[in-house]
């Protein structure tokens, strides 16, 4: 199976599906990464740490288009369409992992609103399953109608690997901070264990299907 996981920030992979992916890749899957942003006054730093975490994961290719952080709103949305026809008819998945259309973030609502292309299946038949993710401190601060408040639908146990995901995570280190911080260990770990409890695991990932053709 292909697979490609949209991440708007990178981090954004590793908070919202980092178990996962992780476990994808160890089935066997072939993991595309796709970043959508960079921090124009640290890119050098930045990628430096994208080439470890690729590494990490095992992922099997990265796109990046590099548009400025924060700054989407002030970009052609037509020209984000054209990119994920064009890459989605590149890479072919067959599962895509996006952010979740309620997200607090600008940048995340704008690119949910950009995929919506990918549901038109008649032009991109290969899609078999779109999964939205829950991004700590992107998703839970959207506070909007209930119409686009996350409510997950699907789980992941990802009890084998979450200390692999928080090692990942740790490459991160300017995005963490101490507690009550929202990106923090605690709160990371916290909602893990939230997820986890509704499944009966001691960790999980919790996503929204929102598009399935099994």
């Amino acid at each position: 199976m292909t697979e490609l996981v949209i991440a708007v920030h990178p981090d954004d992979e590793t908070l919202g599906a980092g178990g996962t992916l992780l476990k994808s890749v160890h089935q066997g899957n072939k993991v595309v990464w796709a970043i959508v942003t960079r921090d124009r006054n640290n890119y050098h730093r930045q990628s430096q740490i994208v080439d470890k975490v690729r590494s990490s994961y095992g992922f099997a290719d990265l796109i990046w288009l590099g548009f400025d952080c924060a700054r989407l709103n002030t970009s052609d949305l037509y020209a984000l369409v054209q990119h994920w026809e064009e890459i989605l008819d590149r890479v072919k998945p067959e599962r895509l992992y996006i952010p979740w259309e309620g997200d607090i973030h600008s940048d995340h609502r704008i690119v949910a609103e950009s995929l919506k292309v990918c549901f038109k299946n008649h032009r991109f038949p290969f899609i078999q399953e779109i999964l939205a993710m829950e991004v700590i401190s992107e998703t839970d601060f959207g506070i909007t109608a209930s119409s686009t408040a996350f409510v997950p639908n699907v789980f992941v146990n990802v009890e084998d690997v979450f200390e692999k995901k928080m090692e990942i995570l740790s490459l991160y280190s300017d995005q963490i901070a101490p507690h009550p911080f929202p990106r923090s260990i605690e709160a990371i770990k916290a909602l893990a264990i939230l997820r986890g409890r509704m499944i009966g695991k001691v960790y999980a990932e919790a996503f929204n299907l929102l598009f399935s053709k099994r």
